[in-house]
């Protein structure tokens, strides 16, 4: 088993996250990690695009996709936006059902049905 080190940002000024990003690949880390909240950061899908521009090895994304505010076509999209851009050799994706609040209310199987859902219509995107 082989341990990686990642450091996540939460992205406010893009000139900052360059210098973050630079700082944190000159370091060692191997993985940066992209806070998405679209009320409180910058949009992890542009910040990816400043990692994949201003990195040489190290890997990043979002940490994590919030499928209860990002739908479908929009994680699937930014995926082939990735592609066409040569940054998803780099790009690491995770998901998590997000909005505690919500989901405490909420019965465990249909949690399940919502994340087998969202992951079904997401996942073709990764993989072309």
């Amino acid at each position: 088993m082989t341990v990686r080190f990642g450091i996540t940002f939460l992205p406010n000024a893009p000139s900052e996250l360059v210098e973050w990003v630079r700082t944190a690949e000159a370091t060692g880390f191997e993985i940066i990690g992209i806070a998405d909240s679209q009320s409180l950061y910058r949009e992890v899908y542009v910040c990816a695009i400043l990692c994949a521009l201003n990195s040489e090895r190290i890997r990043f994304g979002p940490r994590v996709i919030n499928p209860l505010t990002r739908h479908p076509a929009v994680a699937a999209s930014a995926a082939v936006a990735g592609t066409a851009n040569d940054c998803i050799r780099k790009l690491e994706r995770a998901v998590e059902a997000g909005a505690r609040q919500f989901w405490m209310s909420v019965h465990f199987d249909d949690k399940v049905r919502f994340m087998r859902d969202w992951a079904n219509r997401v996942t073709p995107a990764f993989r072309s």
